[in-house]
């Protein structure tokens, strides 16, 4: 497990970057370097996890899903699937910090619609 703490840079893990992209891929790397700069700026991501545990409309079946919104900067990232399993993520850049916060509220609020709990993280 990687740990990121004030003052953590790519030097400082004992694996390097290219071998941490081949293994977990490119949108890991690039919420490592997004998690970097934020401590570097003393800054930090908000992030919110919501789950849903009912029946599935579409589907006609029981449903056990997570979904969770970072927001870094102006880089919205979504992680969804099946709880249990590490899911899918989907990566969103905007002009600006105040869109990407704007655009997550309106997520948030559609999903809470749909009937998704906010955990703590």
């Amino acid at each position: 497990m990687i740990s990121l703490e004030p003052g953590t840079n790519w030097d400082s893990f004992s694996v390097e970057r290219s071998q941490i992209e081949r293994r977990e891929g490119p949108v890991f790397v690039r919420l490592i370097e997004l998690s970097l700069r934020r401590l570097r700026m003393g800054d930090v991501m908000r992030t919110r996890y919501f789950e849903y545990v009912g029946a599935d409309e579409r589907r006609g079946t029981d449903a056990s899903k997570f979904w969770e919104v970072t927001v870094a900067e102006s880089t919205l990232t979504i992680r969804f699937g099946k709880i249990g399993a590490n899911g899918q993520t989907k990566v969103t850049e905007f002009g600006s910090t105040a869109e990407a916060e704007s655009e997550a509220d309106k997520l948030v609020a559609s999903k809470v619609k749909k009937g998704y709990v906010e955990k703590d993280v």
